[in-house]
């Protein structure tokens, strides 16, 4: 129940308080509705049971002359009415088919099992009912987000091409919720000591002793009776949970739809290292980051997030190909690099190793690596190429941030008394992923090495190893 309870709070807690995206022009009354502002805009809304959960849902449309579909999807405590500006600008070209997501908006809510894949049974149900015939267009954010990269996994051959907008659900609970609240803490020490250091500490051990109780979230949320006891029944709690309990590992690097990544410059909810992971594990992908923007961008800056919108879908396939992400390639280098009791240094570019020792704050991006060794340091590794015979990277008593990066050794990493966050990072090793020389906590988020796909908490002893 402590489990539970806390990933889904800190989770929902957020999430709730982030305000619906302004996405509608100001109400003309007080008891007009974003829902009934969409109305007024040409939409037609048809209410009515729906087989995925056995509920009402409400579905949304316009333009249904127009032969090819768009399908919206919008995020946890949302509606159909989220995408209002997007709306608008597509219904010119397109029949534009959104509806409030069971368990929010006008739809039913109720004790169900508000899972993305759940939730992308029930897109393919509306899209059945009443998409246009052949390929849609599929724009999910945040959570819709999430719902939309589920779907392209299970019902590939459905969809034409995708935008994906603040995606949530992809790192690990364990590191995302990490993520998320070292963010809110950071913040709040600016105004309190209470929120220093030591209630960091405090909040890491907590969410590593919660992933080392024998606890399976997903099959706590499958059962009606332990939704009710412990989330009321509530769907944004349960929402929340199975969001983040699910593993999209298979769903992004199995993908073959090309999408457009749209991030929010200032997202505080869903990290830009989520956009990150989906450029560089999809087999074709590229981010754009929306300046002026947080967590909805497209309705923060909706004129620059419909200019790109439009024109991925309009692009043809080729003309698409030149903005696609190109993964860096290992090259040899002579050169060495060394950080020495230094704070804030950037390395980019090619080395034969490098050596970091009680460093901080450091930065290793775009960098092709032959050996690295890490001592008394915190280290943010992105987009990068490590290779090396023997061991790819050493580390001590030290705390690395690893994405979007690829590891070629004998043993991946060597660590002690290291904490290791890896996402999005793919591993080729003759022997072991890691080799713990003790007291070694690994979180993966969408990994793989190999065919083995990680995405997985675990705390390593003294000689333990990790294997392929």
């Amino acid at each position: 129940i402590l489990i539970v309870n806390v990933y889904a709070i800190i989770y929902t807690a957020v999430m709730a308080a982030v305000p619906t995206p302004d996405s509608t022009p100001p109400a003309s009354h007080t008891t007009e509705t974003a829902a009934d502002t969409l109305m007024l805009a040409g939409f037609k809304r048809l209410c009515g049971p729906e087989p995925v959960f056995n509920d009402n849902a409400c579905i949304y449309q316009a333009n249904t002359s127009a032969s090819k579909t768009v399908v919206l999807v919008h995020g946890i405590n949302g509606e159909a009415a989220n995408w209002y500006h997007q709306a608008l600008a597509l219904r010119k070209q397109y029949h534009v088919l959104t509806f409030d997501l069971p368990g929010f908006g006008r739809s039913s809510k109720n004790n169900k099992l508000y899972s993305p894949t759940n939730y992308a049974h029930f897109v393919d149900y509306v899209i059945n009912t009443y998409a246009k015939k052949g390929k849609v267009h599929l724009l999910g954010h945040s959570l819709g987000g999430a719902i939309a990269l589920r779907y392209a996994s299970i019902y590939p051959e459905k969809i034409d091409r995708m935008i994906l907008a603040d995606v949530a659900g992809i790192l690990h609970r364990y590191a995302f919720t990490k993520s998320l609240a070292f963010k809110w803490l950071g913040v709040f020490e600016k105004i309190s000591y209470l929120a220093g250091p030591k209630v960091q500490e405090f909040a890491l051990d907590l969410l590593q002793h919660m992933e080392e109780m024998p606890l399976d979230i997903k099959e706590a949320l499958a059962v009606p009776k332990l939704r009710q006891i412990i989330l009321r029944g509530n769907s944004l709690p349960i929402a929340g949970a199975a969001l983040v309990s699910e593993d999209f590992t298979d769903a992004v690097y199995d993908n073959a739809i090309p999408p457009l990544i749209a991030w929010g410059h200032y997202d505080m909810i869903t990290p830009l290292r989520s956009g990150k992971i989906l450029r560089a594990n999809f087999q074709h992908a590229y981010l754009v980051e929306i300046p002026e923007a947080a967590h909805s961008s497209m309705a923060d800056n909706y004129r620059l997030f419909n200019e790109k919108m439009l024109q991925h879908l309009r692009l043809p396939a080729n003309a698409l190909q030149k903005h696609y992400w190109h993964p860096i390639e290992f090259v040899t280098s002579e050169r060495i690099g060394h950080c020495q009791a230094e704070d804030g240094v950037t390395f980019t570019g090619a080395y034969k190793s490098l050596t970091l020792d009680n460093c901080t704050n450091i930065v290793i991006s775009q960098a092709q690596i032959g050996s690295l060794r890490v001592t008394s340091s915190k280290v943010n590794i992105e987009d990068s190429v490590i290779h090396n015979d023997k061991i790819g990277i050493t580390a001590t008593d030290s705390s690395l941030l690893i994405t979007s990066s690829r590891i070629t050794a004998l043993t991946g990493i060597q660590a002690k008394d290291s904490e290791l966050d890896i996402a999005g990072s793919q591993f080729t090793v003759g022997s072991e992923i890691i080799h713990s020389l003790g007291n070694t906590a690994v979180v993966f988020s969408v990994c793989k090495s190999g065919t083995k796909r990680l995405h997985k908490f675990t705390k390593l002893g003294v000689n333990e190893l990790l294997f392929d």
